[in-house]
């Protein structure tokens, strides 16, 4: 037989269904983009640049994470639906005398056209965008980059890897469905229709609490360090537990409702109940994935919006003063050397002054544990972190007179009275006992105690001449 018999054969069949395979590849090259366009931002030589790119890219692999787990059982589905409406070809094939074996081999053809079709298509449309997208995002961040063309190398090798490996395993499902299925089965197969699905429970359990479980993290987790530990889990278990309900927990809930007869044996409920019922295992992947697409689109939009229309309040909040000097002194009689100093430079480039202000203090980080706060060594700090976030705070300690020269306000403190302020409740607090790394202690009665400290520390107050 000629060797270019089955090649010939493959690019026949995918012009003939053009209207299936088309769309197919069509979906097939979008969704390489996408995933390309993300992994291209990533491995940008210019992405390091950014401020805060650390951040910034680990959220972008929590999103490239979903998005391969998306592409996997999006890509499969498609590739299913597909098969299903080949089957009477294939069977006929199979009748007219082609063994399995050579169908085998239209098949690899087939998957390989696709596949170079849809990864150059893909690369192509991902390597267009992607520069327009990373632009984008700078404009967004308001950051300013040198312009030039890239095409990273690790984008273009872990979406080829990714892709080739997705379009394997469909091949391996097609060849196993067919070499499985009897010739007369394959020459009826699109005019089978679906069977009545069975109820299974353990995946509808499954999808109720993976739902459940991710929804109960996202509204329980308070502490911002938790939230980013946990999203990612949390989107996971969503993403499986709308899978499971719509393919197993829909079936579940339609034979619930077949069964309550008032309820059923009603024309429009009868029709409506039976026909979801038989259509619902076919189009139930369809479903989740439009959901979790348009789920993540909303909330992609309205998060990129609300952060975006908020930015400059957020600045204006965060960063009340246009100049702010932090110097790190090893005594106070360094602080009229950084007076001095500063001074100097305001002289030297005649800078006008307004709403100066300057503090001096001491930044602390222990362990609350009722209203003693244990004080970590150096090496004690990791540990404690990783181990009990929630019970982690930081203290900035000012004296009472530093305090006062700031803002104005007398507390009137005596030996040993401390003001205390928080964002968090601590008004059932009324002494504190710090204990060093070395043993010692220091206690402290609480006498003011409150959310809310003075008007002219509460904006920003990080962010303020200190020193």
């Amino acid at each position: 037989m000629n060797r270019t018999f089955y090649p010939k054969l493959a690019i026949s069949n995918i012009v003939k269904n053009k209207k299936t395979y088309f769309p197919y590849i069509l979906t097939c090259m979008f969704t390489i983009m996408m995933y390309y366009m993300m992994s291209s931002i990533i491995y940008n030589k210019n992405f390091k640049d950014i401020y805060q790119a650390g951040n910034l890219m680990e959220l972008l692999k929590i999103a490239i994470t979903v998005t391969i787990i998306f592409s996997v059982i999006f890509l499969f589905y498609t590739n299913s639906f597909l098969m299903k409406r080949r089957r009477k070809e294939i069977g006929l094939f199979n009748i007219l005398g082609m063994e399995k074996r050579h169908i085998a081999k239209m098949m690899i053809y087939e998957t390989l056209f696709i596949a170079i079709t849809s990864l150059l298509g893909g690369f192509f449309l991902g390597i267009v965008f992607s520069k327009i997208i990373f632009l984008f995002l700078l404009k967004l961040i308001s950051f300013q980059v040198v312009l030039g063309f890239d095409i990273p190398v690790k984008a273009v090798t872990s979406t080829l890897l990714l892709f080739s490996i997705i379009f394997a395993v469909t091949l391996l499902y097609n060849l196993g469905k067919v070499h499985l299925t009897k010739p007369i089965e394959l020459l009826h197969g699109g005019q089978i229709g679906e069977k009545e699905p069975k109820t299974k429970i353990i995946m509808t359990l499954i999808g109720l609490g993976t739902t459940g479980w991710g929804y109960w993290f996202a509204l329980t987790t308070e502490s911002p360090l938790k939230a980013l530990v946990l999203f990612f889990l949390a989107v996971i278990l969503v993403v499986i537990g709308t899978y499971a309900l719509f393919t197993a927990g829909s079936i579940a809930l339609l034979k619930l409702l077949r069964r309550n007869k008032n309820y059923y044996y009603k024309i429009k409920h009868f029709t409506n109940i039976s026909g979801m019922l038989y259509r619902m295992k076919q189009n139930a992947v369809g479903l989740a994935n439009i959901c979790i697409l348009s789920t993540m689109v909303v909330i992609m939009i309205s998060t990129t919006i609300s952060l975006y229309a908020g930015t400059n309040a957020a600045l204006a909040n965060r960063y009340p003063r246009d100049i702010d000097v932090t110097a790190k002194l090893e005594n106070t009689e360094q602080k009229q050397i950084v007076d001095e100093k500063i001074q100097e430079l305001i002289n030297e480039r005649g800078i006008k002054t307004n709403d100066y202000m300057k503090i001096c203090s001491i930044n602390i980080f222990g362990q609350l544990s009722g209203q003693n706060v244990n004080l970590p060594s150096s090496e004690e700090m990791r540990n404690l972190m990783d181990a009990s976030l929630d019970d982690c705070m930081g203290f900035e300690i000012l004296s009472a007179s530093c305090y006062k020269e700031a803002t104005g306000e007398d507390l009137a403190l005596q030996e040993g009275e401390i003001a205390l302020y928080s964002s968090e409740n601590l008004s059932n607090i009324d002494h504190l006992n710090f204990t060093f790394p070395d043993g010692e202690n220091m206690n402290f009665s609480v006498k003011h105690s409150g959310k809310k400290v003075n008007e002219k520390l509460s904006n920003s107050y990080e962010k303020m001449l200190k020193y």
